[in-house]
């Protein structure tokens, strides 16, 4: 018994220890310092609120545009190199935003970096998934890639509030700078990350058929096209919380002081969602306990209450942050290691593809009526959410349960 022990803490930081640059990496990109100042910055520079609305627009068809390519690439190419090339796309897009000085040149820099977060989406995951299948220890996927969100967030909660601060003492433009540094320190890191090679065996086939293929994989089985619909579902509830968690505050007329630490722990909700997701994974009343959350929080953002719609927005965050990841552990389990990255991808797009077709009808709603009144289509998703969740993962069906 001893022995084993000892095998498993050996195996365990071996691999801690192959994954060391990929979480090094993860937390220095986690230093975006410019993100809590984007629209504090726009408006600096005069642009208009129809300006600011385009701005949205393209930056999230990028991401759509690029997402699904770029994990194919990702299967078919490598996925470490696609991960290399987003981050300087994303390093251009600093250093265009920095020295912005037209609209033209802010809409560029917004290009390239929604090439970034397209390129990006689902790589990390279908990493540490093969790295786990390679070592023979599936079952701490959940675990590590909640360590590695963990990880990311740090960077993400202590560079959005050092960004308010550099850009109300210094100026705007000195966070992208930092930003475009903390690209490059992402890029050193990431190079001595040695990749898995288990995606590599699809190279030989056809781009129309593995392009096929994926789609048939994740529709041909019920259980994988439940997992998928669900995925999808709570990534519109989670997409919405942080493209427009800002309309309850501007609602209920908090001040501006408070949305650099609002938006800090709304960010902050993605590390704990790391920290408890090796926990839920192998406990099937936490899962519902999670599912039971995410359908309160959005019922919580119907009631006009600062503190309660704060903590909603959190609840939410992480909830649906977890329950994304667990679910991506059970979709990855049903496909081979040459669609991972690509399933990621096309998952997220349409999560995005829905989140966007569902905004006019939530700003009609939020504009007629209130966005108290508009949250009532996130609680409907939530429900049918809930409903997917519970017929996803039932006692039959969770792995490592009993071996607690």
């Amino acid at each position: 018994m001893l022995c084993l022990r000892d095998d498993t803490m050996a195996t365990m930081y071996a691999l801690k220890r192959r994954l060391l640059p990929l979480y090094a990496s993860s937390l220095a990109t986690g230093f975006m310092f410019h993100y809590s100042i984007i629209f504090p910055y726009m408006n600096s520079l005069g642009f208009s609120t129809s300006q600011l609305v385009t701005y949205a627009i393209v930056a999230n068809a990028a991401v759509i545009l690029i997402e699904v390519p770029a994990g194919l690439l990702a299967d078919r190419w490598s996925r470490k190199g696609v991960l290399l090339l987003s981050l300087v796309f994303m390093a251009v897009g600093c250093m265009l935003f920095g020295s912005a000085e037209s609209y033209f040149s802010f809409i560029l820099a917004t290009v390239f970096a929604g090439l970034y977060f397209g390129m990006s989406s689902g790589v990390q995951e279908a990493m540490v998934y093969d790295v786990l299948v390679e070592n023979h220890d599936r079952k701490n996927y959940e675990k590590l890639l909640g360590y590695l969100h963990s990880t990311h967030t740090v960077g993400l909660v202590l560079s959005s509030i050092a960004g308010a601060v550099l850009a109300s003492v210094f100026n705007f433009r000195l966070p992208f700078y930092l930003s475009l540094v903390s690209c490059i320190v992402g890029f050193v890191v990431l190079a001595f990350f040695k990749e898995p090679r288990l995606h590599r065996e699809v190279e030989s086939a056809h781009l129309i058929k593995h392009i096929t293929s994926l789609f048939n994989l994740l529709t041909k089985h019920p259980e994988t096209r439940l997992l998928v619909l669900t995925n999808v579902l709570i990534g519109i509830t989670f997409c919405f919380i942080l493209e427009v968690d800002p309309l309850w505050p501007i609602a209920l007329g908090l001040a501006t002081i408070w949305y650099g630490p609002l938006n800090a722990l709304l960010l902050s909700s993605q590390g704990l969602a790391g920290l408890i997701t090796g926990v839920a994974s192998v406990r099937l009343w936490l899962i519902r306990l999670l599912g039971l959350g995410l359908l309160l929080a959005a019922l919580g953002l119907t009631i006009q209450n600062i503190y309660l719609v704060v903590i909603s927005q959190f609840v939410l965050a992480t909830c649906s942050t977890t329950l994304m990841i667990l679910l991506s552990g059970r979709i990855q389990d049903t496909l081979p290691a040459s669609q991972r990255s690509g399933s990621e991808s096309a998952i997220s797009t349409i999560s995005r593809l829905s989140f966007i077709a569902l905004l006019p009808l939530f700003s009609i709603v939020a504009q007629k009526q209130s966005v108290f009144i508009a949250a009532w289509i996130l609680v409907v998703i939530a429900l049918f959410a809930v409903v997917g969740l519970g017929r996803s993962f039932r006692h039959d069906n969770i792995r490592f349960e009993r071996s607690i």
